[in-house]
């Protein structure tokens, strides 16, 4: 009987033994699983966090002075750009488009005057307001600039002066290269349209 009683004692002290195994184990599951949980929360709340801070740094808030200053800047350099565009794309066209009446050579010296006109303005708004313009803003209008400053140097070579044939056979490349400048532009022109419309979203009035 006493042999019985020890058997039942050491069983009880054992199933004791594994049902306090079991509780630790399951409450070190339990502390894991939640652990996880607030680690999820966490990165959620941290990657939350960094979209809200980045649309943040996004925005420029300025007084109304500045964004009434700035708005008169870029609609300056828009207007300018697009004239500069206007004026350019004539001079390198596959298919001229002469007006009826009109002399070629007169119709070809009035385009170029009125682009290198143009471009002299334009540029000269590009270089005044250099260190006032957005950096990338800036990059894209100096591309158009550069463009508009290729075909009207390269012009006057290939329509206004009397080269011979084997001076301008030596110069097709760069011909060539104009016409490829004709498309290039107007791809050029929409980006800065695009990038300045993205730009001035950013621009929040400060309310005080």
């Amino acid at each position: 009987m006493q042999e019985l009683s020890i058997s039942i004692s050491q069983l009880l002290r054992i199933s004791s033994s594994i049902a306090m195994l079991i509780a630790l184990a399951i409450g070190a599951l339990w502390s894991i699983y939640f652990n996880r949980i607030k680690e999820g929360q966490k990165l959620e709340f941290d990657k939350q966090l960094e979209i809200l801070k980045s649309k943040n740094e996004k925005i420029n808030y300025i007084t109304k002075a500045q964004f009434d200053a700035e708005f008169k800047m870029y609609q300056e350099l828009s207007e300018a750009s697009f004239k500069l565009i206007v004026d350019i794309l004539p001079l390198f066209q596959k298919f001229e488009f002469l007006p009826k009446n009109v002399n070629l050579i007169d119709y070809r010296t009035n385009i170029y005057n009125d682009a290198r006109k143009t471009l002299e303005e334009y540029q000269h708004l590009v270089f005044q307001y250099a260190p006032f313009i957005d950096e990338n803003l800036y990059k894209n209008f100096e591309i158009l600039r550069g463009m508009g400053q290729r075909q009207v140097t390269w012009y006057p070579t290939f329509f206004l002066e009397n080269n011979d044939n084997s001076y301008l056979s030596t110069l097709k490349l760069e011909e060539a290269k104009c016409y490829e400048v004709t498309e290039k532009i107007k791809s050029a022109h929409e980006l800065c349209v695009e990038d300045l419309r993205n730009y001035l979203k950013t621009l929040k009035v400060h309310e005080d």
